[in-house]
């Protein structure tokens, strides 16, 4: 009985051990396959509990990535929420991430980017040297294998171009319904240059038009959107 409980007791610490030293990169591989692989971590420090890696964006259409900022988290286990991981840049929590009955869920992101940080992933962004402040945000996502719920939204604030004669060009809205891929933009009022449209995962094309009293100091800016409508506007293939 002694000997049996002696290596009950060794085999349960042994276990402990193994739990509690979880390699980080386990939390990357959930991360990459419950997204589909657009959304993976690099250069990981720490373990499965605790610990930060590098941020990395991928579009697997273009075959491009952008590493965006280095994370840090902090899981937990609990019933209602069976694991549960905290995300956070320095002190300062980003998003919460957990896994319930009903699937992954992603609570109150809210993350603020540089637009130069997602340079290799929308061509349109180096090509016409634009600048900004990019706000991610989303209060509830659910995903699952048959089916997700939830809008991504995404403001960019004062965008400028290094190419055009009046800065900054507007601001912009974007959400991204992640149930059927759908993409909607639209601009501020009182942008330079205002933008609408719609699309998809697989095409985006929007309309692009230029406030009245702006357009002649705009005229050579915008010839490089290509030949103008009848009604003065650009079509603008993003992707």
């Amino acid at each position: 009985m002694k000997k049996k409980l002696t290596i009950s007791l060794f085999v349960i610490i042994f276990m402990c051990g193994i739990v509690i030293n979880l390699p980080a990169w386990i939390l990357s591989s959930t991360m990459s396959y419950y997204s589909g692989g657009k959304v993976k971590l690099y250069n990981e420090t720490g373990n499965f509990w605790r610990g930060s890696g590098l941020l990395v964006i991928e579009n697997k259409r273009l075959k491009v990535s952008a590493p965006l900022i280095v994370i840090n988290w902090n899981l937990s286990l609990g019933f209602r929420r069976f694991v549960n991981v905290a995300f956070s840049i320095d002190s300062n929590k980003i998003a919460d991430v957990y896994l319930n009955k009903d699937g992954l869920n992603l609570d109150k992101l809210e993350l603020s980017l540089s637009l130069d940080q997602v340079t290799q992933l929308v061509s349109i962004v180096g090509n016409l040297g634009l600048s900004g402040n990019l706000n991610l945000s989303t209060p509830h996502m659910l995903i699952t294998t048959k089916k997700s719920i939830g809008v991504f939204n995404a403001k960019v604030d004062s965008i400028s171009s290094s190419m055009a004669p009046i800065n900054p060009l507007g601001s912009y809205n974007i959400s991204f319904d992640v149930s059927n891929g759908a993409i909607k933009v639209s601009s501020t009022p009182g942008s330079t240059l205002g933008i609408t449209g719609s699309g998809n995962e697989g095409s985006l094309s929007l309309r692009a038009i230029v406030k009245a009293d702006k357009r002649e100091q705009m005229s050579q800016f915008m010839t490089v959107l290509g030949i103008p409508g009848s009604d003065g506007s650009y079509t603008l293939k993003v992707f």
